[in-house]
């Protein structure tokens, strides 16, 4: 799926020429609050994340897309689901990070419906989403809930302390 579109946005396959917009919201310290050991990517490092990005789509015809805003046409972020594997089951991980100016305006949940909805769609539904975050990171589990996720206490502190699972 190259592209998908809603009210506002277009969600679209993350190329190299949108590198400096998603190396800008990845290597902000705001953006990464809650985002525990981080420390800011050098543009190589990020290139290597963007690499992965971009091969997921190649092998799976989905993952993160970029988001871009239909009223300045600008790439502001990231948004979408990749495999992940938690206690040895295959889960799609919801991943989203925008820039910090486009945050509380619904873009995240706009976003992320579509893209659940899609993938989960042409998957068969054969696969659960899952949301991994901080438990003390309000913001995302607010996110996370306001998409229908639920969370799961049985999977507190799995592959970390703090984290916390919200599932489909």
């Amino acid at each position: 799926m190259q592209i998908m579109e809603t009210d506002r946005l277009i969600l679209k396959v993350p190329t190299y020429d949108d590198f400096d917009e998603l190396y800008s919201v990845h290597a902000n310290p705001e953006t990464n609050i809650y985002n525990p050991g981080w420390e800011k990517p050098s543009k190589e490092e990020f290139m290597g994340t963007l690499n992965t990005i971009i091969d997921h789509h190649k092998k799976y015809g989905f993952g993160y897309y970029s988001l871009v805003d239909k009223v300045d046409n600008r790439v502001f972020g990231l948004c979408g689901l990749r495999f992940t594997t938690i206690e040895d089951k295959k889960y799609l991980n919801l991943y989203y990070r925008i820039d910090p100016s486009k945050t509380r305006n619904g873009f995240v949940k706009e976003a992320a419906r579509k893209i659940i909805d899609t993938i989960t769609c042409e998957l068969n539904n054969e696969y659960q989403v899952v949301a991994l975050t901080l438990d003390k990171n309000i913001p995302s589990r607010k996110t996370a809930e306001s998409l229908g996720l639920k969370y799961n206490k049985d999977f507190d502190d799995v592959d970390g302390k703090g984290n916390v699972y919200y599932f489909n």
